[in-house]
């Protein structure tokens, strides 16, 4: 199952995502479902090409650590996607984008779930 967190989103400036839970609680006999990975790609980026988007993990949506970071620093990624493997010691994910110095573009993120 795949759920896009991030569509056509401009890198002209920084965001954040709202914290996404990894897990999500079982109901009605169906079973856990869990976060397996998150793609990331964009393209036509421009400008100074410096930016920054980083995975953050936490236990409780408090408490953060970055769990990983990809810079922006060329002009596209599709047919290249980054992909990101989730461990279960983590029980929310939050993307960070910094542009520094990226004047335009879009990026996507996508995360895939196991079934």
């Amino acid at each position: 199952m795949k759920q896009e967190i991030l569509v056509n989103k401009s890198m002209a400036s920084d965001f954040e995502t709202e914290w996404l839970p990894v897990f999500s609680p079982r109901k009605n006999n169906i079973p856990e479902v869990r976060i397996k990975s998150l793609e990331v790609n964009w393209g036509d980026a421009c400008g100074a090409l410096d930016g920054k988007l980083m995975i953050l993990g936490s236990p409780d949506s408090e408490i953060s650590a970055i769990g990983g970071s990809v810079f922006i620093d060329k002009i596209t990624t599709y047919g290249d996607a980054w992909i990101f493997d989730f461990s279960r010691q983590i029980n929310y994910i939050k993307l960070k984008y910094i542009a520094n110095g990226v004047l335009g573009g879009t990026i996507n993120a996508s995360i895939y779930f196991n079934q």
